[in-house]
């Protein structure tokens, strides 16, 4: 017991060292007041953090690989690694290896953010009931939300030869894969992962990691609903809203995602291969050779949202807010505004990825601050910055 202690310390000693949160400073940034014109320059200038993650990343590594069977060293920091052949050691891993080191990789990284597996799993499944109870309430039938309710958190102990090729896919083999996804049809069953490299930017990021955590578990959990039941009849007012008052944003987006994709040779992505239901794949495939084939990269959102993956991404954004909002409801104002602040730096001062799957980070973060949900939350007086916020949660 003492060794896990001892190991505890040392890697929250490293983060705690190399991250310094300021609490009494203001950013300047008025969450209330987000919009598509909000410049983070600043923001995320004066709020970057500085951690020397590789050491921290392969001495978990070399910890996981040199006591697969969970005896650990004494001291993390004494923890002696050659990158090159811990990466070797990495990937002439068999299942089995691989099963026992990713959970080790698990554990270590736990240890390291000073909290335990449990608590990630309890409040997993707090934001699974409430998603359920609100998406009830709301007109979604039990029979699209099955697969909300059999949705477990993926345990690497279950990592098999059906499985290990999805899972390491998201986490990669050395598990500091920077990813939360949700698994369809898993072993028939169904589940979130989030990777060991997820949860370590997390503890980065914040002094409140799971609250961060939270809005990927909603969002992830957001995915269980099954959008191509229920996307007619539910959410079809909430997209053609985005659709009315952020178009030329997502249009923005996907002309930059077409060019890097024509660039890059690769239209349909590779990223997407397996992801997408057949029929959807070719409207996706045909709504993007169509515009390159008139040379024209402003598709119609209408067809965006039919023939991408945006609006699956939009809607789990909506369960996304809302379980983040619920697990910050009864903190101070200050803590809020801490975590508020940690999770805009989170969202849109580390992550530019482009996609034609994923809307842009920065976008997505204003629809959700210009929302009911996080207005509510913040006590906003004033009317959302844009004409005509769009809500599917009415309050």
């Amino acid at each position: 017991m003492k060794y896990f202690l001892t190991l505890a310390l040392a890697v929250y000693s490293l983060i705690g060292n190399a991250i310094e949160i300021d609490t009494q400073k203001s950013t300047g940034i008025n969450f209330c007041d987000i919009s598509t014109s909000t410049n983070y320059v600043n923001f995320c200038s004066k709020n970057s953090k500085s951690v020397d993650e590789k050491i921290i990343r392969n001495q978990i590594i070399s910890s996981a690989l040199t006591a697969p069977d969970g005896s650990l060293p004494v001291d993390l920091k004494s923890v002696s690694f050659n990158e090159k052949n811990d990466q070797q050691a990495v990937d002439n891993l068999r299942i089995e290896q691989r099963a026992r080191y990713l959970t080790q990789v698990e554990r270590l990284v736990f240890q390291s953010m000073g909290l335990r597996r449990d608590q990630l799993k309890e409040l997993f499944n707090e934001i699974k009931s409430q998603l359920i109870q609100v998406a009830e309430k709301s007109g979604i039938g039990q029979d699209i939300l099955e697969r909300t309710a059999r949705t477990e958190l993926f345990s690497f102990e279950n990592l098999n030869s059906k499985n290990s090729a999805r899972i390491l896919q998201a986490c990669d083999k050395d598990g500091m894969g920077e990813q939360a996804i949700f698994l369809d049809k898993i072993d028939q069953n169904y589940y979130m992962l989030i990777c060991p490299g997820e949860l370590l930017r997390a503890a980065r990021a914040s002094r409140f990691p799971l609250k961060l955590l939270s809005f990927f578990i909603g969002h992830e959990l957001g995915h269980s609903v099954d959008i191509s039941k229920a996307g007619t009849q539910i959410f079809s007012n909430y997209l053609n809203c985005l659709e009315k008052f952020y178009g030329t944003e997502f249009r923005l987006n996907i002309s930059k995602a077409l060019q890097t994709e024509l660039a890059n040779r690769s239209v349909p992505s590779s990223t997407l291969v397996g992801l997408a239901e057949k029929a959807s794949w070719n409207r996706y495939y045909d709504a993007v050779h169509k515009s390159i084939s008139e040379k024209n990269l402003n598709i119609g959102l209408s067809e965006v949202f039919k023939s991408t993956f945006y609006a699956y991404e939009l809607t789990a954004d909506i369960f996304g807010h809302l379980g983040f909002a619920r697990q910050l409801e009864k903190l101070s104002q200050s803590e809020k505004n801490e975590i508020l602040e940690d999770f805009t730096r989170y969202r849109v001062c580390e992550d530019e990825f482009v996609s034609l799957t994923h809307p842009n980070s920065r976008l997505r973060t204003t629809i959700g601050f210009q929302s009911n949900i996080l207005r509510n939350l913040l006590r906003c007086q004033t009317p959302a910055k844009e004409a005509n916020s769009c809500n599917w949660l009415e309050n």
